[in-house]
This record gives structure tokens, sequence and C-alpha cells, in this order.
């Protein structure tokens, strides 16, 4: 496994620096290359807090969190890399096909337990305490989230691909 080049110059914050030295390694690597926890840590200047209090815990988490969330989005965004958390190893630039899949089987999963709650907390409430128009707006959001729900069952959604088509168009 290649190591990160650290001695480059630095871009500031930090995050940033980070994408370019990942996408210098992608080069050589390509998909499939893993940027593990201790490595990102580096790239990010950050300093896991060995016997810390709770603040300076939370203070370390946070600024991992914001600065690998800024990473993964300008990867995906600008260079069209899938950046994923791999599970006690680190981040993986996943493969296209893969990535296609994981949105497919994690996002819409994600989506779908969202839904379940929302259509729960608008099923299970005291009727009686609403008013006529706080009735119709619920059932109008019922209906809405279930056809959501609906949609998402189906193989093909009307008006999906005419929706696809305007995003695209919209990203060239």
């Amino acid at each position: 496994m290649k190591m990160l080049n650290l001695k480059s110059l630095r871009k500031y914050p930090a995050w940033q620096n980070a994408v370019d030295v990942i996408l210098e390694r992608f080069q050589s690597e390509g998909f499939g290359m893993v940027v593990t926890h201790d490595e990102l840590d580096a790239l990010l200047e950050l300093k896991k807090p060995v016997h810390g209090n709770y603040e300076q815990y939370k203070k370390y988490h946070l600024q991992r969190l914001n600065s690998t969330s800024n990473i993964k989005r300008t990867l995906l965004e600008e260079y069209q890399l899938c950046f994923e958390n791999v599970k006690e190893e680190g981040y993986m630039i996943v493969p296209p096909a893969e990535q296609v899949k994981t949105v497919h089987e994690k996002r819409l999963k994600t989506i779908r337990k969202a839904l379940n709650q929302a259509m729960k907390n608008l099923f299970y409430v005291q009727e009686e305490l609403l008013s006529l128009e706080e009735n119709r707006q619920r059932n109008d959001s019922l209906a809405k989230l279930a056809w959501v729900q609906a949609g998402l069952r189906k193989k093909k959604i009307p008006g999906a691909s005419e929706l696809v088509k305007k995003i695209s168009d919209g990203k060239k």
C-alpha cells in the first residue's frame, strides 16, 4: 500500500489538502483504494484525544465529521468519486458499479425507514384534538407519503425518466 505524501504544499482548511492527496493517490491506485482512519486523521491534522475529557473528544469527532463530509461531497460532486466508510478500516473510493448498488440498497433503505416513521407519526394522531383544517392537512400529507412509498415499491415511477433527464441536463 502506498503511503500518503504529507510533505507537499498544504491547503487550508485541511480537508481541501486531503482531497488533493486522495486524488493524487487515486491516480496510481484506482478504485478500491482505502484511506485508513489514521491516514485521514493525519491528512486532516487531527489528533484523537487519548485521555481527554468529553468536550475534547466531542470536538475531535465534530471536526472529523465535518471535514469528512466536505471531502465526500467534493469528491462526489467535482470528481464523480464516491468516498464511503468501510467499517473499522477507513474510507474507500467505491467503484462505479458498487456505487450504484450502494445507493440503491443503503440509501433507499434509509429513505424507506424515514417514510415509514413519518407515516406512523401522521397516522397515530389524536384526531379529535385536530381542527377540520389540521385534519385535512394531515390526510393530504398521508396521501402524499403513501404515493412516494408506492413509487419506491414499483420498478418504474411515472414521470421519473423525465425527472432524471431534467436533472442530467441541469448537471451539464
